[in-house]
């Protein structure tokens, strides 16, 4: 009894065993969607191949470096959160390139490459360009990871990511997206239906020239959110050590930001360089929305309309950043903010070596009669080629020493 015992406990264990991951090659030039695809000269050759076939947690797929598809890539299966599912490349050279140029959507596909309803993907090492969508779409999924891709050239947006999840962008270079010049597109965008979305990091990326069309159709470098009747709540996003630059459409300066918001929820943006934006380096929240902001150990340098801003119910923070304006022609305000919430502008620097008649140019001008009396501001330096930088809510432009007489900035410099 017992070795017969012993001998279905062996059985079971054996058969509940994971089975091994498997590396699956992709060679356009020299594969065959006949071969097994587990070598790489056995390599398939379409992605679609691919998209229809079914893979376990841990398994790999790579693309030969140096290829082009003409055609979508839709990841058909989830990983585990141990071992994802990995999307990349093999061989020397160019990443492989899904380009979009001649390949036509269906009304239901928004991504040259798809994650729709799947946990646990990464992919790296691609370059997705010339979708007449967006070129990444994550859709209703959680666990992905992007790293080291280049998107480019795409109509839409770099990457959508909506209604999902636990989603890192990393080491990636993200430009001339939003090409269309009837909406406002981006080359991130993270939105949802409304909904409680968590957890999303962008770090150490190039995220620039993604430039939309006229007016508010202009695109922007990151979008979080909509503004439309379902206002997502996104928590837990950190944006950090990114180049964030040239986003928006240079010939006008009220649309296309480096970073802008409209949704609940919390962000930290964290030691990003944020230079030469059509509109604002950075502005965050809306009226009527919850969105807690940290704005941290950033550069700003010459966005056009304003630096760094927002407005809130929450709460908001802006402290050790650094803010440089070399040039007289743009407007190129240093904080605007408005809202019912309290912002908090402390241990900034703030130089402004031109002169300007602009007279909205200002280091801190206040939207909202409430923001009179939440506003903490201190401890910051503020250089300028002009005396009067300060506007409060009822467009009264200041000196240094009446905006200290209001309150503001009691232990802050203001050399002239």
């Amino acid at each position: 009894m017992l070795r017969t015992v012993s001998i279905l406990t062996f059985l079971g264990l054996a058969l509940s065993a994971p089975v091994p991951a498997a590396t699956y090659y992709v060679d356009r030039v020299n594969g065959s969607d006949d071969a097994d695809g587990q070598a790489s000269n056995s390599a398939w050759s379409s992605l679609a191949k691919v998209s229809n076939s079914k893979f376990q947690p841990g398994d790999r797929i790579l693309l030969r470096r140096g290829q082009r598809w003409s055609e979508r890539l839709v990841v058909p299966s989830s990983g585990s959160l141990d071992l994802p599912l990995y999307v990349g490349a093999f061989g020397t050279g160019n990443r492989p390139i899904l380009d979009g140029t001649n390949v036509t959507l269906a009304d239901d596909a928004y991504g040259l490459l798809t994650i729709e309803g799947h946990l646990n993907v990464t992919v790296c090492g691609l370059e997705i360009r010339g979708s007449a969508r967006s070129g990444v779409h994550i859709y209703t999924s959680s666990g992905i990871r992007l790293c080291d891709m280049s998107l480019n050239n795409n109509v839409g947006n770099g990457v959508l990511v909506f209604d999902s999840s636990q989603v890192v962008i990393d080491r990636s270079e993200i430009f001339s997206n939003s090409q269309a010049p009837w909406e406002s597109f981006a080359g991130i965008r993270i939105d949802g239906a409304g909904g409680d979305w968590k957890s999303f990091t962008i770090q150490n990326c190039k995220i620039h020239h993604n430039l939309g069309g006229a007016d508010w159709a202009s695109g922007n470098g990151i979008a979080l959110g909509n503004t439309g009747n379902n206002i997502p709540f996104l928590e837990q996003v950190l944006i950090e050590n990114n180049q964030i630059y040239n986003n928006g459409n240079p010939d006008q300066n009220q649309a296309g930001r480096g970073i802008t918001a409209s949704a609940h929820g919390d962000v930290t943006v964290l030691g990003n360089s944020v230079m030469s934006n059509a509109s604002a380096g950075i502005y965050l929240g809306d009226y009527g929305l919850r969105l807690n902001i940290t704005i941290e150990r950033n550069y700003f340098y010459n966005n056009a309309l304003r630096q760094l801003g927002g407005t809130t119910e929450g709460w908001a923070t802006a402290r050790y950043n650094t803010i440089l304006v070399d040039t007289p022609d743009i407007t190129a305000m240093g904080v605007e903010i408005g809202g019912l919430g309290t912002w908090t502008i402390t241990n900034n620097v703030f130089r402004y070596t031109t002169p300007t008649d602009d007279t909205w140019r200002g280091f801190i001008r206040i939207n909202d009669s409430d923001q009179e009396q939440h506003l903490v501001s201190d401890y910051n330096l503020f250089y300028s080629a002009g005396p009067r930088r300060w506007k409060r809510s009822n467009d009264q432009v200041i000196d240094f020493r009446t905006w200290q007489k209001f309150g503001f900035d009691q232990h802050s410099v203001a050399p002239q």
